[in-house]
């Protein structure tokens, strides 16, 4: 078995088990978006985007743009956004 699907199939297992298990994430931060479907939350150096479904719950604050919140959902509801950094200058 090459390494590829080895990698994929243990990525596979753990989403899976995640879902299985239903384990959940708690964030704590500001909120800077807020749709029907979704609500984006700064969380320190960290913006997370949360869908949101039945499951998700607000645990403290009130869920406003600009409020601080404690929310709790389903773990793969939750993705943390990746900032973009631009390559090294190449030093010459």
């Amino acid at each position: 078995m090459n390494l590829k699907k080895l990698m994929g199939l243990i990525a596979a297992g753990c989403l899976i088990g995640s879902v299985a298990f239903g384990q959940t994430l708690q964030l704590t931060g500001t909120v800077t978006a807020l749709t029907s479907s979704q609500i984006t939350l700064q969380s320190g150096n960290d913006t997370w985007t949360i869908i949101r479904h039945s499951t998700t719950k607000v645990t403290s604050g009130h869920l406003n743009v600009g409020s601080a919140v404690t929310l709790q959902c389903a773990t793969p509801d939750a993705h943390k956004n990746e900032a973009i950094k631009p390559p090294p200058a190449a030093s010459g």
